[in-house]
């Protein structure tokens, strides 16, 4: 399966036991994020010219000072292939 296939991101999800709230997709491929975030897992579409250490900041900040995943394993999945 390829990433373009919600069945990878759900193999992903059993394999390693985390929630897909608990994940972050980055991938300059539009259909690969959006695959992703039909699966509900977070996302970041990497362009040219965007602040990706910005956009991470962000994630990590509303991930752990809004929510209540304090105690949650976290992961950050980061594919550019």
């Amino acid at each position: 399966s390829t990433k373009k296939e919600e069945i990878a991101f759900h193999h992903f999800l059993k394999s390693t036991g985390l929630k897909a709230d608990e994940c972050l997709f980055i991938d300059d491929n539009f259909k690969n994020v959006e695959t992703a975030k039909r699966v509900g897992i977070n996302i970041i579409q990497y362009k040219d010219g965007v602040d990706l250490r910005e956009n991470i900041f962000q994630f990590i900040s509303t991930f752990f000072f809004n929510t209540f995943h304090y105690k949650s394993k976290f992961i950050v999945l980061i594919i550019f292939i």
